[in-house]
């Protein structure tokens, strides 16, 4: 009977190892979890067969792809740190760099809108977008970016506009991946300020809701 006990036991310990260890690695997967939902949105994700309705309140993984429908749109938040809207018709794939200290988001179509908050980050992480032809680093900013749909033909570049804080840009060579230009830093159309310089307060946003964000115009960067 003791035998059985300590046998009973250890089992018991084992499973118990074996939830936390689960959690531990469900927790590391996770990347944020959405806070809105309209019209149709998919997730693919590499544990599922086919894409799956994204719906509110699910978490979202590091590696998911998220594509948007017509008249469609899912905002997310990332972390504590940052929040990301996908508006219509659009592909964003969310990834991060092996010691998970870089996020990076990968627009390959579509519209975004990102707030990115650096006082609630961890020191030394970092945030990144990426589109077929530019890597945007977003330090502590609010930045659209939109990826037109014409950008197969190599006919237009990916759009950005800065509504708060600044970004740093480089051109990428949509054929090698590789930096066509030197980075340059991007900021509001209206800002005067030095990178050097503290960040100024977060405006009162006109743009109030996600609706918002995925209509207004922004134009192509030279």
């Amino acid at each position: 009977m003791k035998t059985k006990g300590i046998a009973g036991k250890t089992a018991v310990a084992a499973l118990t190892v074996l939830a936390l260890s689960t959690q531990a690695l469900a927790e590391d997967l996770r990347a944020g979890v959405v806070r809105i939902v309209q019209g149709t949105v998919m997730v693919a994700r590499s544990t599922e067969a086919r894409p799956l309705p994204l719906k509110f309140d699910d978490d979202v993984l590091w590696g998911d792809r998220l594509t948007t429908g017509g008249q469609s749109l899912a905002k997310i938040l990332l972390g504590t740190f940052a929040t990301v809207t996908v508006c219509e018709r659009s592909m964003l794939t969310l990834t991060r760099k092996a010691d998970g200290a870089a996020s990076v988001l990968t627009l390959n179509i579509g519209r975004i809108h990102l707030d990115v908050v650096k006082a609630r980050m961890e020191p030394g992480w970092s945030v990144k977008m990426k589109t077929p032809d530019a890597v945007v680093d977003v330090p502590d900013a609010i930045v659209i970016a939109e990826v037109p749909d014409g950008m197969a033909g190599g006919g237009t570049k990916s759009r950005f506009r800065v509504v708060h804080g600044y970004v740093d840009v480089t051109w990428l060579d949509p054929a090698t991946g590789r930096p066509d230009a030197a980075p340059f830093s991007f900021f509001p159309p209206d800002d005067k300020s030095s990178v050097t310089m503290a960040s100024p307060p977060r405006p009162p946003s006109q743009l109030t809701t996600s609706a918002d964000v995925c209509s207004v115009a922004i134009l192509a960067l030279p």
